[in-house]
């Protein structure tokens, strides 16, 4: 599996600072979903929260990718305990730097990344409210490793292949 996955938000709904021309078009997603497989990207971030990403997705070969997604649809607004039972997703290949180590070397190479995940019962308005930091452990685990990297349907391929070989770089 490979250690870098890509977002499919952009996929489903109008997201992110770049995003100046809106939701990709299904025919740029399949452009998208064919440089990651050609870049040995074998593993897609699903939502869905992410509007219609899924659907989008359903509509594409996505046999040569694993599909990661964070929760399952829900019947009511109210989750319980036992209704989502997260498994940590165990990687082949072991990353021996932590998230800081790779976002601060990625950025001292050029490219612009971010942190756009932060697990909302973090954030001041929710700790008011009683949340505390390891109420939801799965959550944490996941924000103390996410980077997002650029990835927008308006990078040239030169510019995607830097993105991925200075990643690959940064993580051996």
């Amino acid at each position: 599996m490979s250690k870098i996955a890509l977002g499919t938000v952009q996929f489903g709904i109008d997201y992110g600072v770049n995003s100046v021309d809106g939701q990709v078009r299904p025919e740029e997603v399949k452009k998208i979903l064919s440089y990651a497989h050609s870049k040995d990207i074998d593993l897609l971030d699903a939502a869905p929260a992410y509007g219609n990403s899924e659907k989008i997705l359903g509509r594409m070969d996505i046999s040569n990718f694993k599909v990661v997604t964070k929760t399952r649809h829900f019947d009511s607004l109210e989750i319980k305990n036992n209704d989502v039972k997260l498994q940590e997703l165990k990687q082949a290949e072991k990353i021996d730097k932590n998230r800081k180590q790779i976002f601060d070397e990625l950025r001292e190479n050029g490219i612009g990344v971010n942190v756009q995940y932060i697990p909302i019962h973090t954030q001041p308005y929710y700790s008011q409210l009683g949340f505390r930091i390891g109420d939801f452990p799965n959550s944490e685990s996941y924000y103390n490793r996410a980077i997002s990297i650029p990835l927008f349907h308006t990078m040239t391929t030169d510019q995607q292949d830097e993105v991925v070989r200075t990643l690959r770089k940064v993580l051996q």
